[in-house]
């Protein structure tokens, strides 16, 4: 409804991370969750921006579930990672 797409793509190092894009900012890298994770998916978005997904703990290999809220424009935005 909010005119965006959240989904996932390797940047220039290789590393899978998830991205919004919306035809005011195009494809912005969100970055990871604090805490040491990588190998981020998205699967899915609500009408006003949140994403959800999960991502693989650097520590310990475990997937945890995040949530991505948006904080500000231009894809500004925190993640908080449940079960960590």
């Amino acid at each position: 409804d909010a005119g965006q797409v959240a989904g996932v793509a390797d940047n220039a190092s290789g590393e899978r991370r998830a991205y919004l894009w919306s035809q005011a900012t195009g494809m912005v890298d969100l970055g990871v969750p604090p805490g040491g994770y990588t190998d981020l998916e998205v699967t899915a978005i609500n009408n006003l921006g949140q994403i959800a997904g999960y991502a693989t703990a650097t520590s310990n290999g475990d997937e945890h579930a995040f949530v991505w809220f948006p904080t500000g424009p231009g894809g500004q935005g925190q993640f908080f990672v449940l079960g960590d």
